[in-house]
């Protein structure tokens, strides 16, 4: 059987897959194929002449344009098996420091990547993660790979076994780790994104997540994973995942010594904040985002996400005035002159603070509350 997840940049996706990965019967590799669907994207859509978009382009959100709207629903409407491969050797260039950041026990084995097709390319990539972690015992091989969301149906058409995690985290806390990584290592600025495009595309990986749940292609085949509740009870959650994916659970997943790190060596906390237990599951960084976020960036935060996060059962910390959202205004002024990291947003900050502030209006008329 396959299993593919996503989730969002600091978004804890590295502990469940961890966890998972120390079964005896999982193989599965964080976040080694970004540029594999960069490329599906850029090739889908050129082929049935939509748009023409660069490779190293970030992948949208797809909010407030008619034309991004059609890229996705070709995108969700594509067929692995129907897509040509362009730019195989770009294609294998890119993914070597992506492949390097957390799993480069695949490596040594970048050369079997082939295929005119991209059912043959996955393929290709999914016996990559067998012989990188070479567990005779495996009976089951996947990826996580964040931000990659809306090629879910192509997959599961492709692959109609498979089964699908959606790993979720309070994106208040995603984004306060995203910013802590610019302090902590000051060099770090071109891989801090825009907090408006973080959030706009963390609120379309929520949107998709309810599109799936509700969409038959996906009945039995897809999980929501909270990273909040794994860190509370990492052994119910765990136990609830594995009898999803129809293995037993083996307590050895929740400890983390027993975690292997795709880059080789002793497994080490991938967390932004110097507290953070140097071992185990821990609860900390939960809510230490109310300690770092200021408040114009919470206000732009919230503006952007609220009712998502309300639905989701997150407490919102500010109210809906004109003050903040004056703060979340100007915030974005500041932060998109100075960003130098990966942003999809318009460019035109009034615009989209506009549009951001029109769709609170129509949320708000069509009364959709936390108790819906």
């Amino acid at each position: 059987m396959h299993l593919f997840s996503s989730g969002t940049a600091r978004g804890g996706t590295g502990l469940p897959v961890n966890i998972l990965g120390a079964h005896t019967k999982i193989s599965i590799s964080q976040d080694p194929f970004l540029p594999v669907w960069k490329h599906y994207r850029s090739d889908v859509l050129n082929q049935y002449n939509i748009a023409n978009i660069p490779y190293n382009k970030p992948l949208e959100d797809y909010y407030y344009s008619r034309d991004k709207t059609k890229q996705l629903d070709i995108i969700q409407t594509s067929e692995l098996s129907k897509v040509k491969v362009s730019g195989l050797d770009r294609l294998k260039a890119e993914m070597l420091p992506r492949v390097s950041l957390a799993s480069a026990n695949l490596i040594d084995f970048l050369d079997i990547i082939d295929g005119s097709d991209y059912y043959s390319l996955i393929e290709s990539c999914l016996k990559t993660i067998s012989c990188g972690w070479n567990k005779p015992t495996t009976e089951i091989y996947g990826f996580n790979e964040n931000w990659t969301i809306e090629f879910f149906p192509a997959i599961a058409k492709a692959y109609p076994s498979a089964k699908f995690i959606v790993y979720i985290r309070d994106v208040r806390a995603a984004i306060s780790s995203h910013i802590k990584l610019l302090q902590k290592n000051p060099n770090s600025n071109a891989s801090v994104a825009l907090v408006m495009s973080f959030a706009r595309s963390w609120r379309k990986h929520i949107a998709l997540t309810v599109k799936y749940i509700n969409d038959p292609l996906f009945e039995g085949r897809i999980r929501v994973v909270n990273y909040e509740e794994l860190v509370k009870e990492p052994k119910r959650q765990v136990q609830s995942i594995c009898e999803y994916l129809g293995v037993e659970y083996q307590e050895s997943m929740i400890c983390t010594d027993n975690f292997k790190m795709g880059t080789g060596g002793k497994w080490k906390v991938n967390s932004n904040y110097n507290s953070a237990p140097s071992k185990g599951i821990f609860t900390e960084s939960i809510d230490k985002w109310k300690d770092i976020l200021s408040v114009d960036i919470l206000a732009l935060i919230e503006v952007v996400t609220g009712a998502e996060l309300q639905k989701l059962g997150y407490k919102l910390y500010t109210e809906k005035t004109d003050e903040i959202y004056k703060k979340a205004t100007e915030f974005h002024i500041k932060d998109s002159s100075t960003c130098v990291g990966w942003r999809n947003d318009s460019g035109n900050c009034l615009e989209d603070m506009a549009l951001e502030h029109y769709r609170q209006e129509c949320i708000k008329e069509k009364n959709w509350t936390s108790s819906d």
